[in-house]
Protein backbone atom coordinates (compact mmCIF):
# COMPACT_ATOMS: atom_id res chain seq x y z
CA UNK A 1 0.00 0.00 0.00
CA UNK A 2 1.38 3.41 -0.96
CA UNK A 3 0.93 6.62 0.99
CA UNK A 4 -1.09 8.04 -1.93
CA UNK A 5 -3.91 5.65 -0.98
CA UNK A 6 -4.77 8.02 1.88
CA UNK A 7 -5.73 10.93 -0.37
CA UNK A 8 -9.50 10.65 0.09
CA UNK A 9 -9.22 10.25 3.87
CA UNK A 10 -6.88 13.24 4.08
CA UNK A 11 -9.22 15.42 2.04
CA UNK A 12 -12.15 14.49 4.28
CA UNK A 13 -10.11 15.14 7.41
CA UNK A 14 -9.28 18.61 6.12
CA UNK A 15 -13.01 19.41 6.28
CA UNK A 16 -13.10 18.47 9.97
CA UNK A 17 -10.51 20.90 11.29
CA UNK A 18 -13.29 23.18 12.49
CA UNK A 19 -14.07 20.47 15.05
CA UNK A 20 -10.66 20.97 16.66
CA UNK A 21 -10.26 23.48 19.44
CA UNK A 22 -8.99 26.94 18.64
CA UNK A 23 -7.85 29.55 21.16
CA UNK A 24 -11.16 31.33 20.56
CA UNK A 25 -13.04 28.20 21.71
CA UNK A 26 -10.86 27.92 24.81
CA UNK A 27 -11.39 31.58 25.71
CA UNK A 28 -15.15 31.18 25.37
CA UNK A 29 -15.12 28.07 27.57
CA UNK A 30 -12.99 29.80 30.18
CA UNK A 31 -15.36 32.78 30.19
CA UNK A 32 -18.42 30.56 30.63
CA UNK A 33 -19.99 30.90 34.11
CA UNK A 34 -20.31 27.14 34.65
CA UNK A 35 -19.70 23.71 33.11
CA UNK A 36 -23.14 23.64 31.51
CA UNK A 37 -22.47 26.82 29.54
CA UNK A 38 -18.94 25.69 28.68
CA UNK A 39 -20.35 22.48 27.19
CA UNK A 40 -22.70 24.43 24.96
CA UNK A 41 -19.63 25.72 23.13
CA UNK A 42 -18.85 22.11 22.15
CA UNK A 43 -22.23 22.02 20.41
CA UNK A 44 -21.33 25.18 18.50
CA UNK A 45 -18.04 23.72 17.25
CA UNK A 46 -19.54 20.29 16.36
CA UNK A 47 -17.20 18.45 18.73
CA UNK A 48 -19.22 15.30 18.05
CA UNK A 49 -22.29 14.30 16.07
CA UNK A 50 -24.23 13.02 19.10
CA UNK A 51 -24.30 15.69 21.80
CA UNK A 52 -28.01 16.48 21.78
CA UNK A 53 -28.69 14.58 25.03
CA UNK A 54 -25.58 15.70 26.87
CA UNK A 55 -26.31 19.15 28.27
CA UNK A 56 -26.02 18.11 31.92
CA UNK A 57 -22.57 18.94 33.32
CA UNK A 58 -22.68 15.71 35.32
CA UNK A 59 -22.32 13.74 32.09
CA UNK A 60 -19.41 15.67 30.60
CA UNK A 61 -17.36 12.48 30.45
CA UNK A 62 -19.87 11.16 27.92
CA UNK A 63 -19.55 14.39 25.97
CA UNK A 64 -15.79 13.93 25.72
CA UNK A 65 -16.19 10.25 24.87
CA UNK A 66 -18.70 11.12 22.15
CA UNK A 67 -16.12 13.32 20.43
CA UNK A 68 -13.47 10.62 20.52
CA UNK A 69 -15.83 7.92 19.32
CA UNK A 70 -16.87 10.26 16.53
CA UNK A 71 -13.20 10.42 15.57
CA UNK A 72 -12.84 6.63 15.66
CA UNK A 73 -15.96 6.02 13.58
CA UNK A 74 -14.81 8.59 11.03
CA UNK A 75 -11.46 6.83 10.65
CA UNK A 76 -13.09 3.41 10.37
CA UNK A 77 -15.31 4.72 7.58
CA UNK A 78 -12.66 6.63 5.65
CA UNK A 79 -9.25 4.99 5.93
CA UNK A 80 -8.41 2.85 2.87
CA UNK A 81 -7.73 -0.25 4.98
CA UNK A 82 -7.20 -1.27 8.57
CA UNK A 83 -3.39 -0.88 8.81
CA UNK A 84 -3.30 2.77 9.96
CA UNK A 85 -6.34 2.12 12.14
CA UNK A 86 -4.46 -0.70 13.89
CA UNK A 87 -1.44 1.54 14.49
CA UNK A 88 -3.60 4.29 16.02
CA UNK A 89 -6.04 2.17 18.06
CA UNK A 90 -4.16 -0.94 19.22
CA UNK A 91 -2.55 0.93 22.15
CA UNK A 92 -6.04 1.33 23.60
CA UNK A 93 -6.61 -2.42 23.24
CA UNK A 94 -3.42 -2.90 25.20
CA UNK A 95 -4.82 -0.64 27.89
CA UNK A 96 -8.04 -2.70 27.98
CA UNK A 97 -6.14 -6.00 27.99
CA UNK A 98 -4.07 -5.05 31.03
CA UNK A 99 -7.05 -3.71 32.96
CA UNK A 100 -9.19 -6.74 32.09
CA UNK A 101 -6.41 -9.17 33.00
CA UNK A 102 -5.98 -7.82 36.52
CA UNK A 103 -9.68 -7.20 37.15
CA UNK A 104 -10.60 -10.69 35.93
CA UNK A 105 -8.01 -12.21 38.25
CA UNK A 106 -9.61 -10.60 41.32
CA UNK A 107 -13.05 -11.89 40.33
CA UNK A 108 -14.61 -8.82 38.74
CA UNK A 109 -17.35 -9.24 36.15
CA UNK A 110 -17.36 -7.36 32.88
CA UNK A 111 -20.80 -5.91 33.56
CA UNK A 112 -19.46 -4.23 36.70
CA UNK A 113 -16.32 -2.69 35.22
CA UNK A 114 -16.96 -2.08 31.50
CA UNK A 115 -17.14 1.68 32.01
CA UNK A 116 -13.51 1.55 33.17
CA UNK A 117 -12.49 0.23 29.74
CA UNK A 118 -12.07 2.48 26.73
CA UNK A 119 -14.23 2.03 23.62
CA UNK A 120 -11.40 3.54 21.55
CA UNK A 121 -9.68 0.22 20.78
CA UNK A 122 -9.42 -1.56 17.45
CA UNK A 123 -11.27 -4.51 18.99
CA UNK A 124 -14.53 -4.46 20.98
CA UNK A 125 -13.79 -3.54 24.58
CA UNK A 126 -15.45 -6.75 25.77
CA UNK A 127 -13.01 -8.92 23.83
CA UNK A 128 -10.37 -9.27 26.55
CA UNK A 129 -12.89 -10.42 29.16
CA UNK A 130 -14.48 -12.75 26.61
CA UNK A 131 -11.12 -14.37 25.88
CA UNK A 132 -10.41 -14.88 29.58
CA UNK A 133 -13.88 -16.29 30.22
CA UNK A 134 -13.81 -18.59 27.18
CA UNK A 135 -10.14 -19.41 26.51
CA UNK A 136 -10.86 -22.35 24.17
CA UNK A 137 -13.16 -20.44 21.82
CA UNK A 138 -11.87 -20.01 18.25
CA UNK A 139 -11.46 -16.36 17.29
CA UNK A 140 -11.40 -14.55 13.98
CA UNK A 141 -7.93 -14.50 12.44
CA UNK A 142 -7.53 -10.77 13.13
CA UNK A 143 -8.27 -11.31 16.81
CA UNK A 144 -6.26 -14.46 17.38
CA UNK A 145 -2.91 -12.78 18.04
CA UNK A 146 -4.57 -10.64 20.71
CA UNK A 147 -6.28 -13.65 22.30
CA UNK A 148 -3.06 -15.70 22.28
CA UNK A 149 -1.07 -12.91 23.94
CA UNK A 150 -3.75 -12.36 26.57
CA UNK A 151 -3.90 -16.05 27.47
CA UNK A 152 -0.09 -16.23 27.68
CA UNK A 153 -0.12 -13.17 29.93
CA UNK A 154 -2.82 -14.73 32.11
CA UNK A 155 -0.79 -17.93 32.47
CA UNK A 156 2.29 -15.89 33.39
CA UNK A 157 0.34 -13.94 35.99
CA UNK A 158 -1.03 -17.13 37.52
CA UNK A 159 2.47 -18.58 37.69
CA UNK A 160 4.16 -15.37 38.92
CA UNK A 161 1.50 -13.34 40.79
CA UNK A 162 4.22 -11.28 42.50
CA UNK A 163 5.73 -10.25 39.15
CA UNK A 164 2.89 -8.72 37.09
CA UNK A 165 5.44 -6.99 34.86
CA UNK A 166 6.07 -10.36 33.18
CA UNK A 167 2.46 -10.52 32.02
CA UNK A 168 2.56 -6.88 30.97
CA UNK A 169 5.68 -7.43 28.88
CA UNK A 170 3.95 -10.28 27.00
CA UNK A 171 1.09 -7.96 26.09
CA UNK A 172 3.44 -5.08 25.24
CA UNK A 173 5.49 -7.24 22.89
CA UNK A 174 2.42 -8.58 21.08
CA UNK A 175 0.87 -5.15 20.53
CA UNK A 176 4.15 -3.48 19.55
CA UNK A 177 4.92 -6.23 17.07
CA UNK A 178 1.51 -5.87 15.47
CA UNK A 179 1.83 -2.09 15.31
CA UNK A 180 5.16 -2.46 13.50
CA UNK A 181 3.57 -4.91 11.06
CA UNK A 182 0.78 -2.41 10.41
CA UNK A 183 3.31 0.33 9.65
CA UNK A 184 5.16 -2.00 7.28
CA UNK A 185 1.94 -2.30 5.28
CA UNK A 186 1.58 1.48 5.09
CA UNK A 187 5.14 1.83 3.79
CA UNK A 188 5.76 5.29 5.24
CA UNK A 189 9.32 5.86 6.41
CA UNK A 190 8.15 9.01 8.18
CA UNK A 191 5.61 7.11 10.30
CA UNK A 192 8.11 4.38 11.11
CA UNK A 193 10.57 7.00 12.35
CA UNK A 194 7.76 8.68 14.31
CA UNK A 195 6.87 5.36 15.95
CA UNK A 196 10.47 4.89 17.06
CA UNK A 197 10.39 8.38 18.57
CA UNK A 198 7.17 7.50 20.41
CA UNK A 199 8.86 4.46 21.93
CA UNK A 200 11.93 6.48 22.91
CA UNK A 201 9.69 9.10 24.52
CA UNK A 202 7.96 6.39 26.56
CA UNK A 203 11.34 5.08 27.69
CA UNK A 204 12.34 8.56 28.79
CA UNK A 205 9.09 8.99 30.73
CA UNK A 206 9.49 5.62 32.45
CA UNK A 207 13.07 6.40 33.41
CA UNK A 208 11.90 9.63 35.04
CA UNK A 209 8.81 8.06 36.65
CA UNK A 210 10.83 5.39 38.40
CA UNK A 211 12.23 8.05 40.70
CA UNK A 212 9.11 10.26 40.63
CA UNK A 213 5.98 8.15 41.13
CA UNK A 214 3.76 11.25 41.18
CA UNK A 215 5.03 12.55 37.83
CA UNK A 216 2.29 13.09 35.30
CA UNK A 217 -0.48 13.40 37.92
CA UNK A 218 -3.11 15.91 36.88
CA UNK A 219 -3.59 18.91 39.16
CA UNK A 220 -7.40 18.88 39.19
CA UNK A 221 -8.25 15.19 39.06
CA UNK A 222 -6.71 11.98 37.77
CA UNK A 223 -7.11 11.45 34.03
CA UNK A 224 -9.85 8.85 33.39
CA UNK A 225 -9.15 5.56 31.72
CA UNK A 226 -10.59 6.79 28.45
CA UNK A 227 -8.06 9.57 28.06
CA UNK A 228 -4.89 8.02 29.38
CA UNK A 229 -2.20 7.90 26.72
CA UNK A 230 -1.23 4.20 26.72
CA UNK A 231 2.32 3.43 27.81
CA UNK A 232 4.57 0.44 27.28
CA UNK A 233 6.98 -1.28 29.64
CA UNK A 234 10.20 -1.19 27.67
CA UNK A 235 13.68 -1.87 28.90
CA UNK A 236 16.85 -0.49 27.34
CA UNK A 237 19.62 2.00 28.05
CA UNK A 238 17.64 5.14 27.23
CA UNK A 239 20.54 7.50 27.88
CA UNK A 240 22.57 5.83 25.14
CA UNK A 241 19.54 5.58 22.85
CA UNK A 242 18.89 9.34 22.82
CA UNK A 243 22.50 10.55 22.89
CA UNK A 244 23.14 13.02 20.10
CA UNK A 245 19.44 13.40 19.21
CA UNK A 246 16.99 16.22 19.92
CA UNK A 247 15.60 14.04 22.73
CA UNK A 248 18.84 14.21 24.70
CA UNK A 249 18.19 17.73 25.96
CA UNK A 250 14.60 16.85 26.89
CA UNK A 251 15.83 13.81 28.81
CA UNK A 252 18.36 15.95 30.68
CA UNK A 253 15.66 18.51 31.44
CA UNK A 254 13.38 15.83 32.88
CA UNK A 255 16.12 14.43 35.10
CA UNK A 256 16.73 17.93 36.46
CA UNK A 257 13.08 18.23 37.49
CA UNK A 258 13.13 15.19 39.80
CA UNK A 259 10.99 15.80 42.86
CA UNK A 260 8.78 18.42 41.19
CA UNK A 261 5.64 16.52 40.14
CA UNK A 262 3.80 19.51 38.67
CA UNK A 263 6.79 20.59 36.57
CA UNK A 264 7.29 17.01 35.40
CA UNK A 265 3.67 16.84 34.25
CA UNK A 266 4.24 19.91 32.09
CA UNK A 267 7.54 18.45 30.87
CA UNK A 268 5.80 15.27 29.70
CA UNK A 269 3.45 17.34 27.58
CA UNK A 270 6.36 19.23 26.04
CA UNK A 271 8.02 15.91 25.26
CA UNK A 272 4.86 14.65 23.54
CA UNK A 273 4.58 17.86 21.55
CA UNK A 274 8.24 17.68 20.51
CA UNK A 275 7.58 14.20 19.10
CA UNK A 276 4.40 15.27 17.30
CA UNK A 277 6.25 18.28 15.85
CA UNK A 278 8.28 15.80 13.82
CA UNK A 279 5.12 14.94 11.88
CA UNK A 280 3.81 18.47 11.31
CA UNK A 281 6.19 19.30 8.48
CA UNK A 282 5.66 16.02 6.54
CA UNK A 283 1.91 16.49 7.03
CA UNK A 284 2.11 19.98 5.54
CA UNK A 285 4.36 19.02 2.64
CA UNK A 286 2.31 15.90 1.83
CA UNK A 287 -1.20 16.75 3.04
CA UNK A 288 -2.68 13.75 1.23
CA UNK A 289 -0.45 11.22 3.00
CA UNK A 290 -1.12 9.22 6.18
CA UNK A 291 0.91 11.69 8.29
CA UNK A 292 -1.90 14.28 8.27
CA UNK A 293 -4.31 11.66 9.62
CA UNK A 294 -1.97 10.80 12.48
CA UNK A 295 -1.46 14.48 13.37
CA UNK A 296 -5.22 15.02 13.38
CA UNK A 297 -5.77 11.94 15.58
CA UNK A 298 -3.29 12.92 18.29
CA UNK A 299 -4.39 16.56 18.20
CA UNK A 300 -8.00 15.51 18.82
CA UNK A 301 -6.89 13.33 21.78
CA UNK A 302 -5.10 16.27 23.38
CA UNK A 303 -8.07 18.53 22.65
CA UNK A 304 -10.15 16.11 24.71
CA UNK A 305 -7.80 16.59 27.65
CA UNK A 306 -8.10 20.37 27.38
CA UNK A 307 -11.90 20.13 27.34
CA UNK A 308 -11.98 17.79 30.30
CA UNK A 309 -9.67 19.98 32.37
CA UNK A 310 -11.82 23.04 31.70
CA UNK A 311 -15.07 21.24 32.53
CA UNK A 312 -13.65 19.76 35.74
CA UNK A 313 -12.37 23.18 36.72
CA UNK A 314 -15.77 24.73 36.11
CA UNK A 315 -17.49 21.95 38.02
CA UNK A 316 -15.12 22.50 40.96
CA UNK A 317 -15.62 26.27 40.74
CA UNK A 318 -12.00 27.10 39.95
CA UNK A 319 -11.32 30.56 38.59
CA UNK A 320 -10.65 31.03 34.90
CA UNK A 321 -7.08 32.08 35.65
CA UNK A 322 -6.49 28.90 37.68
CA UNK A 323 -7.84 26.72 34.87
CA UNK A 324 -5.79 28.64 32.31
CA UNK A 325 -2.62 27.93 34.25
CA UNK A 326 -3.37 24.20 34.22
CA UNK A 327 -4.10 24.00 30.49
CA UNK A 328 -1.24 26.24 29.32
CA UNK A 329 1.06 23.28 28.44
CA UNK A 330 -1.70 21.89 26.21
CA UNK A 331 -2.24 25.07 24.19
CA UNK A 332 0.23 24.19 21.40
CA UNK A 333 -2.26 21.42 20.48
CA UNK A 334 -4.86 24.00 19.45
CA UNK A 335 -5.55 24.59 15.79
CA UNK A 336 -4.23 27.86 14.47
CA UNK A 337 -7.52 29.61 13.74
Amino acid sequence: MGTSDFTLAAVRISTRYDQLLSMAHVERMLAAPNADEAMRILHDMDWASSLAESDNPEVFERVIEAGLLDLKHFLVANLPNKALLEYLLLPFDLQNAKASLFLFRIGEKYENIHTRLTPMGFFPRRLAFSVLENPDKTRDKDMQFFANALLQAHAALEKNPESPEIAEEILDDAILTHMRMALDKINSGTLKAFFQLQLQAELIKQEIRRDNPDAGARVVEATPFLLQIPTFHLYTDIKSAVKGTFLESLFTEGKALEGNAAALSDWELRLDLAILDRLYWPARTNPCGPESTVVYFFTKLRNAEIIRTILIGKKNQLTSSAIREIITPYLPYLRKA
